[in-house]
């Protein structure tokens, strides 16, 4: 049985969700790119920070879900913070300002998108100003009504313990945590990676596996084909 990717979530306008993913060959940045498209065909505004890729990685992908970039930028229905297209050093105060300002412009039912926290480290910003700024980010997103989605690569604790032990203090805020790792058994054509869904006040978890075309994304269930 397959199903649509952002449907299944059954996400409230209100929610923290957090994605990681342990294995960037999987292609886990679908996430971000069905979040964006779902968000904006129902005329909500989105705000973007961009991290881990470039925008216009992010706008070539957008355009073959046939989304008019240019066009909801400029109704500022698509807001960004490009942290990469910055010539001067990164300055978390300033960028943390600058959040601030484009969070106030945003009316209820929005997205907040951030596509990989993780990169923020590599920015040279500490675990400590990076958890409060997630805190501050989760009560002024969950008081106004907008849905709060973050991204983070999730490496072994052998890779890299310091944003292993800051992804599993994630896991324990958000409303629902959705990981996506390489297929667990072996390779197939017929899918791309596996995603696992933890909701909070769900005593059981989701498993599927997924497979990531030009234009969609299309969840199974464990076990069943996708036709």
């Amino acid at each position: 049985m397959t199903s649509d990717f952002v449907s299944t979530l059954d996400l409230s306008s209100n929610d923290f969700l957090l994605h990681t993913s342990r294995d960037h060959i999987s292609g886990g940045d679908f996430f971000f790119n069905q979040l964006l498209h779902s968000t904006v065909k129902k005329g909500e505004q989105v705000l973007v920070i961009v991290a881990a890729n470039s925008w216009q990685h992010y706008r070539n992908i957008a355009a073959k879900l046939a989304i008019n970039v240019t066009q909801l930028v400029d109704r500022q229905q698509i807001r960004i913070i490009d942290l990469l297209a910055k010539d001067e050093e990164f300055n978390f105060k300033t960028f943390v300002d600058q959040l601030d300002q484009q969070l106030s412009l945003l009316s209820a039912k929005s997205v907040v998108l951030i596509d990989d926290l993780s990169h923020f480290f590599v920015l040279g910003v500490d675990f400590l100003s990076i958890y409060k700024l997630v805190h501050k980010l989760r009560v002024d997103c969950h008081e106004r009504d907008i849905l709060l989605a973050i991204g983070s690569h999730y490496p072994t604790e052998e890779d890299d313990e310091e944003v292993n032990r800051f992804v599993v203090s994630l896991a324990y805020k958000c409303d629902i945590w959705c990981q996506t790792d390489k297929q667990s058994a072996g390779y197939s054509p017929l899918v791309s990676g596996c995603l696992r869904v933890y909701k909070r006040g769900e005593n059981h978890n989701k498993e599927f596996n997924y497979k990531i075309t030009d234009r969609s994304v299309k969840l199974m269930t464990i076990g069943s084909q996708l036709y």
